[in-house]
């Protein structure tokens, strides 16, 4: 059975939020992990991050100041409404 895209927002938000509670555990983990990304990728800008329903949350990051955007300015947005990848 094929789900609606309906389906499979409220799912991908489920799992979302089953992450993000485990943020205060594994914080460090993941800032050490966006540190070791932005050095084997010569990247100034890194960040882990969910999205919730409305908004982004950075969990950890490198070389940018905030700590959540509107979902709408993220490339993460257009990508789960077009079920593609930006490449």
């Amino acid at each position: 059975m094929k789900l609606t895209s309906e389906e499979k927002e409220k799912a991908r938000l489920k799992e979302a939020d089953t992450y993000k509670r485990l943020k205060p555990a594994y914080s460090e983990k993941l800032q050490d992990l966006a540190e070791i990304a932005g050095i084997c990728f010569s990247a100034p800008i890194v960040y882990i991050s969910i999205i919730e329903e409305f908004k982004q949350l950075l969990l950890a990051k490198k070389g940018i100041a905030i700590d959540e955007m509107r979902k709408e300015d993220t490339f993460c947005h257009h990508v789960i409404q077009n079920g593609t990848a930006l490449i």
